[in-house]
């Protein structure tokens, strides 16, 4: 965390406002690539209004084999806003795929932060967009071994990120039921399934939460590397993770249902290791039970129900009488 201070600078740092022209920006940053501890500038602020000059900046300095972290740091977070996505992919993607791997390393927050911006909506470049991605995955990163909030762990790690980037940027294509993945992401995402990797466990959680998706696409391949991340028999660590992940945006679909049924079943045993989304898990097998009673004997469901908590049955309750309400007459 920064210093606090009132307005947009620091009172006790010395200011200094960088010109407002191409070649002043250029010629200020070769002089500053680095700020000093007690010195502070309108980089980030110009990043945002003034992309030419300050991408412009950037490319020469990359030209010569300079690569100032901090600079590249707040230009990333600047293109990562809607009104420069499009733009600064176009112009800097071939820049940044260029980048040595150390400043990749140092940059995986802004660079993946980026890729997720613009996936849904950028054109060209996609060679350079799988190749960002891939760098992002292939990168050590520290601290993975933590599990206590996998949802809020993806969402904000640098594998969360490009993991979900690609699905956002496979699934503008309108995939269709039993079309199959596309190579160009088949191998990422199976790579990704591989619970060996502790750091993908962050992507892994984003393939849970469009685990309904990537069923109706290729359910051969959903079979045999993503519902064994649902069984708690396997790992509880990575059951865990998909459950939660999945138990974001549950829907239902019966193919689905009957695939992950012994699973879901189970899943009344972990009740207390969903976190947030244990309510969730409640009232969607509640709903599982209303829709799909054919799925499941009478005595497996009241066996599931019987084996919530309080808490949990309360929650069931509620699903019920929404569905009630909903049903009418």
């Amino acid at each position: 965390v920064g210093d606090i201070f009132i307005g947009d600078h620091d009172p006790w740092k010395q200011f200094t406002p960088i010109p407002r022209t191409r070649r002043g920006v250029l010629n200020y940053l070769l002089a500053h690539p680095v700020l000093e501890d007690s010195q502070q500038d309108d980089w980030r602020k110009l990043c945002s209004e003034m992309f030419q000059a300050t991408a412009y900046a950037l490319c020469k300095l990359a030209q010569q084999n300079n690569w100032p972290v901090e600079r590249w740091r707040d230009a990333l977070q600047a293109w990562a806003e809607e009104k420069l996505r499009d733009r600064s992919w176009h112009f800097m993607a071939p820049v940044v795929v260029g980048a040595p791997d150390d400043l990749v390393q140092a940059l995986s927050h802004g660079i993946g932060w980026w890729l997720q911006a613009v996936a849904k909506t950028f054109e060209g470049h996609e060679d350079h967009f799988l190749m960002l991605a891939q760098c992002i995955l292939q990168l050590d990163f520290n601290n993975d071994e933590n599990t206590d909030d996998p949802v809020l762990h993806a969402l904000n790690h640098p594998i969360g990120y490009v993991t979900r980037a690609l699905l956002d940027w496979w699934s503008r294509r309108k995939p269709e039921n039993e079309q199959g993945l596309p190579e160009s992401i088949k191998s990422i995402l199976t790579e990704l399934c591989d619970t060996q990797v502790t750091k993908f466990r962050h992507g892994r959680v984003w393939l849970a939460a469009h685990a309904l998706l990537l069923f109706q696409v290729d359910q051969a391949w959903s079979e045999q590397y993503l519902l064994p991340l649902f069984d708690w028999n396997r790992s509880e660590t990575e059951a865990q993770a998909a459950w939660q992940g999945f138990l974001w945006s549950p829907r239902l679909y019966r193919p689905w249902m009957e695939a992950i049924k012994p699973a879901l079943l189970d899943t009344v045993n972990h009740y207390s290791q969903l976190g947030e989304q244990k309510y969730q898990f409640a009232e969607f097998l509640t709903f599982a039970a209303l829709d799909f009673c054919e799925i499941f004997t009478i005595k497996q469901l009241a066996t599931a129900i019987r084996a919530l908590p309080a808490d949990g049955l309360r929650a069931s309750a509620h699903a019920l009488e929404r569905a009630q309400e909903s049903a009418g007459d």
